[in-house]
């Protein structure tokens, strides 16, 4: 457990759920129950990224309590969750009318009984894990409390919406103790704030109910993950003219895409992406799917990335596949066929085709999986998946690498949607053998994007579409790059200590510096691949200024959490008089100039 791959893998749970107090109401301060009135919560599920293939265990209940004892549960039904889809999103999974007043307390139960835990070493080779607890013993079910320490609360009222986030951070909620045989030590820890995600990218999936042209919005009965049935509760979502629609394979945007969704029939199948706008607090929709176009209509589902191909045969690496009966499991690696009249969209509105389909594409195929007959479990092929007559969704593909050249841009690259590099073949990427896409001096065509405060060396995240198979170069075309500077990262910080470690945690005025002579810890960057990020080095954690996300939990007692720094340092200075920590979690923004992390999630447990 020294090395630094290991030392990376000492992770633990935390999940983050933001809480909004939407508003006042006739509820007053929300102090006490305001008798028979009633007030609605919308729960979000998201997660932060993170190496796992696949992490799906079961949401058993998420329950809010009072001061006077009122405990409401916010699900109607247990709910298999695969955390793993939530790392690029967030899912609009429920809502709830529920008796008004103050919530100060949150009971959230998870059962790992049948957990699907699949984990990738820095190779690619992803392995099928058992969730484990500290003394080795396979995981069942857990409880876990949260407290509000600085006055904090969730107020319901009859006048909005309030709004409930449940971040599970997968990189600081598990240690990877062995490959071979695969054992995960799971360690949940639940986490709350007032804060509201507005950046990320958010999904709606359900049934439609109706569509109002003039307030240009349309209602949707939810039914989150991968559910045919249940009851969530009903959301509006709102449109522009800049909307994308795709509805039975065409593609429409703005009013004309709306007008198209009214003569859909209640309960047609819908997903929706999009973001919540600041101002009015209501959810956008920036892209709608609908009917057969939807993951669930009668067919199966291939979700993945493009690994390699030779004609119309496209192999898919760590795939997930969805059956039409509902039903879910991983494959190794799949081989997916298309012929040039299986319709590809997602792409430039209505220009693509499947010679769009290229290495690195991540895609949502819609078609038949085969498997194949008498194989062994986690067999290197599962089988074919025939999209002749289905379709596939193009989806943004992210890359990771450093920079080579400014301008024009070129990368070496890290990973391609967080796999490893080495997993993909890039024969027949080019217009000739030569030309063959080159990780090592993979280039980008910027277009209008501003490069010029690139820097060699540094590295960048780049969102968009591989060239066309075989019509590289150039290899890849961007829509986004993100480039805080070379000196400032998105970080992430694992500590943990030997049960006889002595002066674990050192707390000089609002700074925290670490004592890892019998322990050890990973400073991960957000941007640079795990296995190439053990050479950062840490000197201290400072809390933010802002509102964050700071807590205290004992083992087997509840957790109490703070948007107050300060008060969060009282509150941990007071129990390292009483005893060791034994692991940290922190996540914000490294400064490699001072080696100084500012997290704006900091958690401690004893």
């Amino acid at each position: 457990m020294n090395t630094p791959r290991s030392k990376f893998l000492w992770l633990i749970m935390l999940c983050s759920l933001f809480l909004t107090a939407c508003g006042g109401g006739s509820s007053g301060s929300g102090d006490t129950d305001a008798g028979t009135e009633t007030g609605k919560v919308q729960m979000i599920i998201t997660d932060a990224e993170e190496d796992f293939l696949s992490y799906k265990i079961e949401l058993l209940s998420v329950s809010l309590s009072n001061a006077a004892g009122r405990e409401v549960d916010l699900l109607s039904t247990a709910t298999e969750v695969d955390f793993v889809q939530y790392q690029d999103l967030s899912e609009l999974f429920a809502i709830r009318s529920i008796p008004a007043g103050r919530y100060d307390s949150i009971l959230l139960e998870l059962d790992y009984s049948n957990a699907e835990i699949i984990i990738q070493d820095e190779t690619g080779t992803p392995y099928f894990a058992t969730p484990v607890d500290s003394d080795g013993n396979a995981i069942t079910r857990f409880s876990l409390e949260l407290q509000f320490g600085d006055a904090q609360s969730i107020i319901v009222n009859p006048a909005r919406i309030a709004s409930l986030t449940l971040d599970l951070d997968l990189s600081a909620s598990n240690t990877i103790l062995a490959f071979d045989p695969a054992e995960v030590l799971v360690e949940p820890f639940l986490m709350a704030s007032v804060e509201t995600e507005t950046e990320r990218e958010h999904r709606a999936r359900g049934l439609l109910q109706s569509v109002d042209e003039v307030d240009s919005s349309f209602a949707v009965e939810l039914l989150p993950m991968r559910l045919r049935n249940g009851s969530f509760g009903e959301v509006r979502l709102y449109t522009n003219s800049e909307t994308l629609y795709e509805i039975d394979g065409l593609e429409f945007s703005g009013a004309t895409g709306l007008s198209a969704l009214a003569e859909m029939a209640v309960d047609t199948p819908v997903v929706a992406y999009g973001a919540y706008d600041e101002v009015s607090q209501a959810p956008l929709a920036t892209q709608v799917f609908a009917g057969t176009s939807v993951p669930w209509d009668n067919k199966d589902v291939l979700r993945g990335t493009v690994t390699s191909r030779s004609g119309n045969s496209l192999t898919l690496a760590g795939a997930v596949i969805e059956t039409a009966g509902g039903s879910a499991l991983f494959a190794r690696a799949i081989h997916l066929e298309v012929d040039d009249d299986t319709p590809v969209t997602g792409y430039r509105f209505g220009d693509a085709n499947t010679g769009s389909l290229s290495v690195g594409q991540q895609i949502l195929a819609l078609g038949s999986f085969n498997q194949t007959a008498g194989e062994a479990e986690n067999a290197d092929i599962a089988g074919t998946f025939d999209a002749t007559d289905g379709l596939v969704q193009m989806r943004l593909t992210s890359l990771l690498g450093s920079v080579e050249s400014e301008q024009p841009l070129s990368l070496a690259l890290g990973s391609i949607n967080r796999r490893p590099i080495e997993i993909f073949d890039f024969s027949g990427t080019g217009s000739s053998t030569p030309e063959d896409a080159d990780p090592a001096q993979y280039e980008i065509d910027t277009a209008s994007l501003n490069t010029t405060n690139l820097q060699s060396g540094e590295w960048i995240l780049v969102r968009g579409y591989p060239a066309a198979f075989g019509a590289a170069p150039d290899d890849f075309q961007a829509v986004s790059i993100t480039d805080p500077g070379p000196d400032h990262f998105n970080a992430s910080l694992s500590a943990r200590w030997d049960p006889e470690a002595q002066d674990s945690i050192n707390i000089d005025g609002s700074s925290l510096s670490l004592n890892l002579d019998e322990g050890g810890s990973q400073l991960r960057m957000a941007r640079i691949p795990f296995w190439l990020s053990h050479g950062f080095e840490l000197n201290s954690i400072e809390g933010t200024t802002e509102s964050g996300r700071f807590a205290v939990q004992i083992t087997g007692e509840s957790i109490t959490i703070y948007s107050n720094y300060t008060d969060f340092l009282v509150t941990l200075t007071n129990q390292l008089n009483l005893g060791e920590a034994r692991q940290l979690t922190a996540r914000g923004e490294y400064n490699s100039i001072d080696a100084v992390l500012t997290a704006g999630s900091l958690v401690v447990r004893f």
